[in-house]
């Protein structure tokens, strides 16, 4: 009683929940979403607000997993199969509403399928957040897992890699797990501090956490930390993409093996399309262009089932001059979304028969 007594007034806990239904600016800091490992960072369960951008204003509800979607079915009422969509904002659907993202659009599409779709898209992931996150998402008992990838999951993975030895350990996990059996034990503060000194101090390194460190000292050979600091970089130099895909690989290699060991199918899509546009930096339409090879063929080799959204958008580019980027944004708007999932739609349907 003592040792809890103290832990109440001098542990801290850095899961602090700000008020709901506040208008958070695109452009600072998002306080609904934390940093912490093992994951990274997330959406705080069970908040809501209002993003606001020059050019849109949309509503995130976020549900008790900390994903952008509604609360999944019960496992014991459960009499559909589940599909689980990994990505970054533009699965997320950074500046449309829930309802215009590919993924609601892909779970209408695929109800009568008898599939349900769960949106597991958060701003600022690569593939090193979404490898980091497996375990979680494995929680969720998926029949398949969708792994969307983009043209700046070089640079964001490069970024967790520089910063990740700096993130605080969440004191309480089972928030982000459901129905754990653990949670009424991080009900006592004592228990939080003995669990985040156990685990920054004599925990072993996960295997993910192994790649993160491995990957952290190769950073310096493709680029300044300056330049990895810079907030607004997607793209690395066509120079660095050779090194940095190396890196970002062995995050994919992780996926297989643990999607491999309990028997879910993995399938890929690279939702890439701003290059496309005419206007677009030839020097970072040279860099997509050399991440594309590399994704391809290490796709192909791995026999993993792989959807690269280019040829829709070339298709769609012919047809329609109009730009599928927010103005001033460069998200998807909810057009860009529409033609994701009716491409997506195609192609997946018969894969998940």
């Amino acid at each position: 009683m003592i040792g809890e007594g103290i832990s109440q007034i001098f542990f801290r806990s850095i899961f602090e929940i700000p008020v709901n239904g506040k208008t958070q600016d695109v452009r600072k800091e998002n306080p609904y979403i934390i940093k912490f490992k093992p994951f990274v960072h997330s959406h705080i369960p069970n908040s809501e607000y209002v993003q606001q951008g020059k050019n849109f204003s949309v509503n995130y509800k976020i549900n008790s997993l900390g994903l952008r979607d509604n609360e999944p079915l019960p496992q014991g009422k459960k009499n559909k199969k589940r599909l689980l969509i990994i990505g970054d904002s533009v699965t997320e659907g950074h500046g449309v509403q829930f309802h215009e993202t590919y993924v609601y659009h892909l779970k209408k599409l695929l109800e009568k399928d008898d599939w349900e779709v769960l949106n597991a898209g958060i701003q600022g992931a690569g593939i090193a957040h979404q490898a980091t996150n497996l375990t979680r998402y494995f929680e969720l008992n998926p029949d398949a897992i969708l792994l969307a990838t983009y043209e700046n999951d070089l640079a964001d993975d490069r970024r967790i890699e520089i910063h990740y030895d700096q993130y605080p350990v969440l004191e309480n996990p089972t928030l982000f797990f459901p129905d754990s059996n653990f949670s009424i034990f991080f009900k006592s503060k004592l228990f939080q501090m003995g669990y985040v000194f156990f685990s920054k101090y004599i925990k072993p390194k996960t295997e993910i956490e192994k790649i993160i460190k491995q990957n952290s000292k190769l950073i310096k050979k493709i680029s300044t930390p300056e330049q990895l600091n810079f907030k607004s970089l997607s793209f690395l130099h066509p120079t660095s993409i050779d090194t940095a895909w190396d890196m970002t690989s062995r995050y994919y290699d992780f996926f297989q093996r643990e999607t491999e060991k309990r028997k879910i199918p993995l399938y890929v899509v690279n939702l890439t399309y701003r290059t496309y546009e005419s206007s677009f930096n030839p020097i970072f339409i040279q860099s997509n262009n050399l991440l594309e090879e590399h994704l391809k063929k290490y796709l192909f080799e791995k026999k993993i089932p792989y959807f690269n959204m280019k040829d829709s958008i070339l298709e769609y580019h012919i047809k329609n001059p109009d730009s599928l980027a927010i103005p001033e944004d460069g998200h998807p708007n909810r057009e860009a979304h529409r033609l994701f999932a009716t491409k997506l739609y195609h192609w997946l349907k018969d894969k998940l028969k």
